[in-house]
């Protein structure tokens, strides 16, 4: 494990794999070997080095899917820093609020990103460096009244010169944020050993072969794409095909134009494949396992038009990919979450940390004994590590529960976080920039089902007396601030909320009632274009 570093695993790759394709970038074409990799790895940290980027430093990278995307994460993990991968749609409040809280003194971004960056970026007192992918023009002018050195992102620059990397296993290689829950946003601290833990144990319990090409869509500022899809393909030697974004209509012939034999997806991703009209063609690929989290409804139906065995899991980023499903599981577990695997303990507990008998539903909660194979706990958020780690066990926040041939059934979350297309959504984040707006007094946030199996965003609010606002002002509000998928498409303006005893919001009670009558709710996608304001 203490060679578990980036720069250790390029190496050790390019000797093993040489010409073999690591990365071939499907919008344009380019492709990468090991060896390329590992001559453009080395070349970016040499220049990173000279723009001013050192070890332990905290990077920003923001961009849509791309190949300077992957090198500047491995560039940036040779050269000892951490790389902070971010949202795309991140904007405003919320993308201030991510490269503060990081303490990122550099950002690498595309050309196409660069205005809600310049927006922010008088907010930011440690930002030293803008690298950009594309024009600099735009940035220069925009930060020539800052302390700010602005720099075209480094090409042509591969090297055959090693770069002695001072980074050690246990260092930081990612600060990957994920969704607050009753709270901000949190980044978890993944170290080099961390990171290569989960590609390790992805080869084993996702049966990955050495001529497996992973169809990577998802963005890589999500652990999804990021450690299941590239990392354990560096790890395996194996190829990525990598495309910038997800596209239902594009999805099959990017499979097929690449020889893609596994992928995963996320949320409504399954939904939407589902939902396009068969096709002579549904079975014309070499695709053998994919992943669907959670499985939906239709999974046996989809195993069968489409000709792929599906497989399940219960893995959260916070943590670790705790369960798995044996080949030879009985049919009926497909709906499960499978079994743990070898080196993860799981239990389901009540309310006081005790195992619950089978069949009851209880909070989940995973160890792992391996030192260095988990997360560090979450960055700057010491009470927030804590208590996830309460009693030795890393408590999820999920709930679920064991059932009589030890099959783990997720049920439910237990935490305040909404899940729309394949995102997790901190409530109180959408709650607080709302708040921001001078008419609002009070706001819960909270899901309601959706039509593509997962939850839409919906929003109660009271407004100061005397205050109008009109839904779509709210909404422009949020555009504004928040990343879109955040956005509330449900809003409705009350007199009062329904409390407890102890004077927090019911937001079941909430979601309740409007599920019983939709029509109480202003619904954006069939709202018309103008309503009256409210008044109070």
């Amino acid at each position: 494990m203490r060679t578990w570093t980036m720069s250790a695993i390029i190496a050790r790759r390019a000797r093993l794999s040489g010409t073999h394709t690591f990365l071939r970038n499907l919008p344009d074409g380019r492709t990468y070997s090991y060896e390329d990799l590992e001559r453009e790895t080395n070349g970016l940290a040499h220049a990173f080095r000279e723009i001013g980027i050192g070890y332990k430093d905290h990077v920003a990278v923001m961009f849509e899917n791309c190949p300077e995307q992957v090198l500047s994460h491995f560039a940036l993990g040779t050269l000892g820093a951490a790389t902070v991968p971010i949202n795309t749609a991140a904007k405003g409040q919320l993308l201030s609020y991510y490269l503060q809280h990081a303490d990122c003194t550099s950002v690498i971004i595309s050309e196409s990103l660069i205005e809600e960056l310049l927006r922010v970026a008088p907010t930011l007192p440690l930002l030293k460096h803008v690298i950009v992918l594309g024009d600099t023009t735009v940035a220069r002018d925009r930060l020539r009244a800052l302390p700010v050195s602005v720099h075209a992102f480094p090409t042509r620059c591969a090297s055959d010169s090693p770069f002695e990397s001072p980074a050690r296993f246990s260092d930081l290689a990612y600060l990957l944020y994920t969704s607050g829950t009753t709270g901000p946003s949190k980044a978890i601290m993944i170290t080099h050993a961390c990171a290569h833990f989960w590609g390790e144990q992805a080869i084993r319990y996702r049966h990955v072969r050495p001529d497996d090409v992973d169809y990577v869509y998802l963005p890589l500022f999500h652990a999804n794409a990021l450690l299941l899809g590239v990392t354990t393909a560096l790890i395996a030697g194996t190829t990525v095909a990598l495309q910038r974004r997800f596209s239902a209509s594009r999805f099959w012939d990017d499979v097929r134009m690449a020889g893609a034999t596994r992928f995963s997806s996320i949320g409504a991703v399954g939904s939407f494949l589902y939902g396009q009209p068969p096709s002579p063609s549904d079975r014309d690929h070499k695709v053998r396992f994919c992943t669907l989290a959670p499985p939906p409804p239709f999974v046996r139906d989809f195993e069968k038009r489409f000709g792929i065995k599906v497989l399940t899991g219960y893995a959260l980023s916070d943590y670790c990919a705790a369960t798995w499903c044996p080949p030879d599981a009985p049919p009926d577990k497909i709906f499960s979450a499978g079994v743990p695997r070898d080196s993860v303990r799981v239990r389901v507990v009540d309310d006081d940390d005790f195992d619950v008998p089978a069949g009851t539903p209880g909070e989940i909660l995973l160890r792992i004994e391996q030192p260095w194979a988990t997360p560090l706990g979450y960055y700057k958020m010491p009470e927030a590590t804590i208590a996830s780690y309460l009693n030795g066990w890393f408590h999820t926040g999920d709930r679920g529960y064991f059932d009589q041939e030890g099959y783990l059934h997720f049920t439910d979350r237990k935490k305040d976080a909404i899940r729309r297309r394949g995102e997790n959504i901190s409530a109180y984040e959408v709650e607080t920039i709302i708040l921001g707006l001078p008419a609002v007094r009070q706001v819960a946030v909270y899901p309601l089902r959706s039509e593509f199996t997962e939850d839409e965003v919906a929003a109660s609010v009271i407004l100061h007396e005397g205050q109008t606002l009109t839904p779509e002002a709210l909404i422009a509000h949020c555009a504004r601030n928040m990343s879109g998928f955040m956005v509330p498409r449900f809003v409705e303006f009350v007199d009062e909320l329904p409390l407890t005893l102890t004077n927090k919001v019911e937001k079941y009670k909430l979601k309740q009632r409007a599920e019983e009558d939709p029509t109480r709710l202003w619904d954006r996608d069939k709202a018309p274009s103008s309503n009256p304001p409210r008044r109070r």
